[in-house]
């Protein structure tokens, strides 16, 4: 479901639905991934579509765990339904999402 791409810290989530059916094995998947210890953090949305609410749940437990570790979880190419629901939810602060790397890398580097 979450797959490594080049870039170590860019994970893609590949399905379209993370719906209550898929809660277990993204949390499963996500915290392999922060076992690694790296600062950032990117889960590709792209393909995502629709996400239930306990799926962002989990998402914004570990991005709390992991701030208090002085690290960080972002969202990267979300798509607009995707958008759409963090805006509804009020999450699209908390949950900082980005359509590109060009501009994460650009907000990541050191002033």
């Amino acid at each position: 479901m979450i797959r490594e791409m080049e870039t170590t810290t860019i994970y893609k989530v590949e399905t379209n639905c993370l719906d209550i059916l898929s809660v277990t094995q993204f949390e499963r998947e996500l915290n392999g991934i922060l076992h690694q210890n790296e600062k950032h953090v990117f889960l590709d949305f792209s393909e995502v579509e629709e996400v239930s609410s306990a799926v962002l749940g989990i998402i914004i437990h570990k991005k709390m765990k992991l701030k208090k570790e002085g690290r960080e979880i972002y969202l990267l190419h979300t798509t607009k339904s995707v958008e759409r629901i963090l805006k509804i939810l009020k999450l699209s602060s908390l949950l900082m999402f980005h359509q590109n790397e060009a501009n994460l890398s650009l907000q990541l580097s050191p002033i």
